[in-house]
């Protein structure tokens, strides 16, 4: 979920180093998440681009999502008319249920952050259910204009300092739980949830996890493992729980046997 989409700097570096090695990448801007908004035509959108991969080179493709993008992989992996054209899926910080992520952060909503990381993850959320509704909600041009900006530099660039002097400035009394509610239409949470909607995947999937998501509950990683062990048995998924992310980009820490697991987590990428 980021305003800069495909061009989001992470992604980019990420694609660069497989390129360098010699793998083809395609990493599209899905028009919803890059407007924070849920959108299930970002899936169709996403399906085209597989099937257009797929038919492009005569083989199988991979799938690498972030966060929400995450889990709109696992979504279009189960998808029976594309699912033959999917080898293998890999994710980072995928949820389970959208829903159920949404209600866990109203029930903490009011809750203090303390830490840096505990603010960047909570003002971004903020920002983020905000600029999806922008169009309900009375900022001036100006205002917005400054938010977008913001958002854009977000998680490469505005410091610490730059995101709480906005939300103190603009955020702070605003009714966020209001502006989440109105994102809560069930029908539509339904259909970009994994839950309920991974039976027809047929390829190996790898769910890696920061252990301390404040964004994505670890917990909707082991329920996404539960569900697709339950339905396609025991070794078509590992799940990877490590500190060495800060949601989906990487943390601080260096852990040399967490290194050694992410990679093998990485495993069928690299082959």
């Amino acid at each position: 979920v980021t305003v800069n989409g495909g061009r989001d700097a992470r992604l980019i570096n990420f694609a660069r180093n497989l390129a360098h090695f010699g793998i083809t990448c395609v990493v599209p801007t899905l028009k919803g998440l890059a407007a924070c908004q849920w959108e299930p035509r970002d899936l169709d959108e996403l399906v085209d681009i597989v099937t257009l991969a797929a038919n492009e080179h005569q083989q199988p493709v991979g799938l690498i999502g972030f966060s929400f993008g995450g889990s709109y992989a696992l979504i279009v992996a189960g998808r029976p008319e594309v699912s033959k054209h999917i080898q293998w899926v890999i994710t980072f910080g995928a949820y389970h249920n959208l829903e159920h992520v949404f209600e866990e952060y109203l029930a903490n909503l009011d809750s203090k952050s303390h830490s840096d990381t505990e603010w960047d993850d909570a003002i971004y959320q903020r920002l983020v259910f905000l600029y999806g509704h922008r169009d309900t909600i009375a900022f001036s041009p100006e205002v917005w204009q400054e938010m977008e900006i913001l958002l854009r530099r977000y998680c490469c660039e505005a410091s610490i300092e730059e995101k709480r002097r906005f939300y103190d400035r603009h955020l702070h009394n605003l009714d966020i739980a209001g502006v989440i509610r109105r994102s809560l239409e069930p029908a539509v949470l339904k259909k970009l949830s994994p839950a309920g909607n991974m039976s027809s995947l047929k390829c190996p999937v790898t769910l890696i996890h920061d252990r301390h998501d404040n964004v994505v509950p670890p917990v909707q990683a082991e329920r996404l493992l539960s569900e697709l062990q339950t339905l396609h048995g025991a070794n078509c998924c590992r799940l990877v729980m490590t500190s060495l992310l800060s949601h989906v980009s990487p943390s601080d820490l260096l852990k040399v046997h967490e290194i050694v697991q992410l990679a093998h987590a990485l495993a069928p990428l690299v082959e």
